[in-house]
């Protein structure tokens, strides 16, 4: 995709708008409040379409549901990065295949099955006492 400043893309699944360009790279993105940048960051930008849409979606709802749990200890940085690589390859895979319906319920299956351990595990953890102390806030 040839991307210019001003357009219209889905990065972080995300809707973004390209805020700076270095040749043919894409050097910044921004969705009004937070600036993405680096290099090249081509790889995570994502024309608007509906497939690509719904994909980003899907994985902005996971997201929000992890971030929701408000646990401080949890390791953010790695689940988003998970997240992100995983959404990266889904809208790679579905751009790259005509028939894409089953392709799409085995990425969401999978990310489905990823954010509901994390769920489940945390809603564990804080269970968790000690002679009937809960060892976490809730």
């Amino acid at each position: 995709m040839q991307w210019k400043k001003g357009d219209w893309c889905f990065c972080d699944f995300k809707l973004q708008q390209i805020e700076e360009m270095e040749k043919d790279k894409v050097t910044s993105v921004t969705d009004g409040y937070i600036i993405r940048g680096g290099y090249s960051i081509n790889d995570s930008c994502f024309p608007l379409t509906m497939l690509n849409k719904i994909i980003s979606g899907e994985y902005k709802l996971f997201s929000k549901k992890i971030h929701a749990l408000n646990m401080n200890s949890l390791n953010y940085p790695d689940i988003a990065s998970w997240l992100e690589s995983h959404w990266v390859e889904t809208c790679k895979m579905c751009e790259a295949v005509d028939d894409n319906n089953k392709l799409i319920e085995k990425r969401f299956k999978e990310l489905k099955i990823f954010c509901d351990d994390i769920l489940k595990r945390v809603d564990e953890m804080k269970k968790e006492n000690v002679h009937g102390i809960s060892l976490f806030r809730r």
